[in-house]
């Protein structure tokens, strides 16, 4: 036999395949079975399950323990007293709609409470129970879907002693994390305050906001991670104190991020003709950098009724302005390239080039910049009167420093003023009884913690800081400005004309400073000043007597007198020099004058005299002194005590004097 014919073949090689038997076929069918039975069950027990959890979600009894359950986490998280009207809960759509929510506050029987709605939707989604996303928890795999708030209500109260209705959570959280992550991590798709009011009723200072039509929108940016924001205010109403109720609207546009907020749009109107413009942006929270821009035109009685400020009577007024933080030192600023440089690579130093010193405008805090004019300003009270004044200055504002240049003012009556007003440490005292200390303010203080534990935020620390005082430095120069305008400024008894046609030029000096109480006592003028005749008549005056001279004295602000150095006046027909002191109003009676006067036509005076109520045998004025120069008089001595008795004491040289006895 070849040994080919030996080798056994491939299939030969092959093992049989082993049979099974028909029990063993039976018994895995058998399991089988089984296993497909409890499946089954399984599954039909779980149908049996949702449906039934499904239709005992549509129950009465379960909305009932769905509302408890709710007013149970509500109060707790806020403190307050919680009512429902009606909860509609949804398995399916992962929602829930609750109708009639009211929050009570503090507020006595009777009063608003805290907070109301007249419905809340809510509507969450699942994410993704694999995916990785900030937070832990189901909160990691849960988005916000919906938040729709209609017709909210919030009624803020604060009493005299600056408490307010606000409650307090009973449980509060002891997470400090940024608020805005929290937010950002549910990120809602969509939040909207329907026709909200807003209603703020401070006793202390009489205060009433009343916002109506208020509507906003929240809605996540997936693409950037940020909410977008929308918010159309078209109906906010306010009175402070007495003033009368102010109608205004606010349009903004924003997007807040996690370490950032960017408003687009702010539009402000108030009343006729009032609107302002504004965009903003702010990063890195824990060390904030931010700037602003603000622009607009406000009717100056339209800023008297919103903030109860009495006294402007009209005009309007311009702003321009631009703000930025100082986040860094003015020398890595100047460092810092221009936007369009940052793409390129940078020039070659130039060693002859003188380098610029550290720019003084942004050394820290912030930096307000810009321009602003009025138009037609008036304003009154009972020292001034003021209308029909133009004018403008550049302002430059700094946490310790108030800036205006280039300042000017345009008067009716004709003449100007220009100059410069520097006000330090102008954002004024922090006493024991200032702002710090009102009712307002505490209210405020106290309104932003409980926010910031109801909102699971660490409230902002509080120190208190040592009283500083403003302290302001006025440099003006006067550019004829008349008489008689001076006097329809400042004399509100009837002396505005006193018959004398002169205008005033000169530098002024003025600076005052302290606590509010006593700033009065603190201003200090000092002027040299020219006196010119302007050649215009007013209408109606008796007489118009050109006035030459110079005057150099200082107001002392603590006594109320003027303190005068020398006073030469000139007319056609007198001349008089004074110095010493001049009472004012509380000063009046300290009135100490040393004249030396020589008057040659007593008719120079007659309005001077009417207007000071001179008569005598029914004779008014000039004829009721019963004495006709055809030469001349002359007065050497004193004048002293108040202004309406003048106690004149001295020689007196008459030539070519007539006296005339009735």
């Amino acid at each position: 036999m070849s040994g080919d014919e030996q080798r056994p073949s491939a299939q030969d090689e092959m093992p049989m395949p082993m049979r099974k038997t028909p029990a063993e076929s039976g018994t895995r069918r058998g399991v089988a079975r089984v296993i497909a039975w409890i499946a089954g069950g399984i599954g039909a027990l779980l149908i049996l399950l949702i449906a039934g959890t499904a239709w005992y979600a549509t129950t009465d009894d379960f909305q009932r323990r769905v509302a408890n359950q709710l007013v149970s986490v509500l109060e707790d998280s806020t403190g307050g007293r919680v009512e429902i009207g009606r909860i509609h809960f949804s398995l399916w759509r992962l929602s829930v709609e609750v109708n009639g929510l009211v929050v009570h506050g503090l507020e006595g029987p009777g009063e608003a409470p805290y907070l109301s709605a007249d419905k809340v939707q809510v509507r969450v989604r699942i994410t993704s129970f694999l995916a990785h996303m900030a937070g832990a928890g189901i909160a990691s795999h849960v988005a916000l879907d919906l938040l729709r708030v209609e017709h909210p209500q919030v009624h803020l109260i604060v009493d005299k002693d600056g408490h307010t209705n606000q409650p307090v959570p009973k449980h509060p959280s002891t997470s400090m994390g940024p608020v805005q992550d929290t937010l950002l991590d549910l990120k809602a798709t969509e939040v909207d305050l329907a026709s909200g009011v807003f209603l703020l009723n401070d006793r202390a200072i009489p205060f009433n906001a009343d916002a109506r039509d208020l509507n906003a929108q929240v809605k996540y940016l997936r693409a950037t991670d940020r909410y977008g924001i929308t918010l159309d205010l078209n109906d906010l109403r306010t009175q402070m104190q007495a003033a009368p109720q102010a109608q205004s609207d606010l349009h903004l546009a924003a997007e807040l991020g996690r370490d950032m907020v960017q408003v687009t749009k702010f539009d402000f109107s108030s009343g006729a003709s009032s609107a302002l413009h504004a965009t903003a942006s702010l990063t890195h929270f824990a060390e904030p950098e931010w700037q602003a821009k603000l622009n607009g035109a406000f009717d100056l009685r339209q800023v008297s009724v919103l903030t109860a400020f009495d006294g402007l009577t009209g005009g309007s007024v311009d702003l321009d302005l631009n703000a930025h933080s100082c986040a860094v030192a003015p020398a890595v600023a100047q460092a810092r390239p221009h936007f369009w440089q940052r793409h390129k690579p940078p020039m070659p130093a130039n060693p002859t080039a003188a380098k610029l010193p550290p720019s003084p405008e942004c050394k820290a805090g912030y930096l307000v910049a810009g321009s602003t004019k009025i138009h037609k300003a008036g304003f009154a009270n009972k020292y001034v009167k003021l209308h029909d004044v133009d004018g403008g200055a550049q302002l430059h504002i700094t946490p310790t420093e108030l800036l205006l240049t280039a300042l000017t003012g345009y008067l009716p009556g004709g003449g100007s003023a220009a100059g410069e007003l520097r006000i330090e440490d102008w954002l004024g005292e922090t006493a024991a009884s200032g702002p710090a200390k009102s009712p307002t303010a505490a209210a405020a203080v106290t309104t932003v913690k409980k926010t910031a534990i109801t909102l699971h935020a660490k409230p902002p620390a509080s120190t208190p800081s040592p009283p500083i005082y403003a302290h302001a430095y006025l440099t003006a120069a006067l550019n004829a400005i008349p008489l008689r305008t001076i006097m329809d400024v400042t004399e509100r008894h009837g002396y505005s004309d006193l018959g004398f046609d002169t205008a005033i030029s000169g530098p002024v000096k003025v600076e005052w400073g302290g606590p509010a109480k006593d700033i009065a006592d603190t201003v200090v003028v000092d002027g040299d000043l020219k006196l010119h005749p302007t050649g215009a008549r007013r209408p109606g005056a008796l007489n118009n007597v050109p006035v030459t001279g110079e005057a150099v004295a200082r107001y002392d602000g603590s006594r109320e007198v003027v303190n005068i150095d020398h006073v030469t006046l000139l007319t056609p027909a007198s001349s008089t020099q004074a110095s010493g002191v001049l009472g004012v109003n509380r000063g009046d009676p300290l009135t100490s004058l040393r004249v030396d006067m020589n008057v040659r036509d007593l008719g120079e005076f007659d309005q001077l005299l009417q207007t000071l109520g001179f008569s005598a045998n029914g004779r008014k004025g000039a004829a009721a002194v019963p004495v006709v120069l055809h030469g001349g008089v002359d007065f050497h001595g004193t004048a002293a005590g108040r202004a309406a008795n003048l106690d004149f004491k001295g020689h007196l040289e008459g030539n070519a004097v007539e006296v005339k006895l009735d």
